[in-house]
């Protein structure tokens, strides 16, 4: 299941956050995953996952891609409770970490 058909080629309009740029390589992954799954572009690093028109059965498809991409699994729940591109890019990188040491 892909973007879902509402939200299809969507814009920020609407969105309280100003856009911030991603700035690390896990932040553009993870905002590319999003943007991907949710039709909405661009997505910054500070947007929320469920303001953007997301729910839990889109984040287990989004997690799915991104462990995938990143060869990193992250706890769903993690990731439900830090529903930022910033928070769901730290949780990777610092399982990455965990995982390297």
């Amino acid at each position: 299941m892909d973007a879902p058909a509402a939200q299809s080629g969507a814009g920020r309009e609407g969105l309280e956050r100003a856009y911030v740029l991603p700035a690390t390589d896990a932040e553009r992954a993870v905002a590319e995953a999003w943007q991907e799954m949710l039709g909405v572009s661009p997505i910054g690093a500070e947007d929320d996952f469920f303001e953007l028109g997301g729910h839990s059965l889109l984040a287990t498809q989004v997690a799915s891609r991104l462990r995938t991409r990143l060869a990193v699994e992250v706890p769903l729940r993690a990731l439900l409770t830090t529903p930022t591109v910033r928070g769901w890019a730290a949780l990777f990188a610092a399982t990455r970490d965990e995982v390297e040491l």
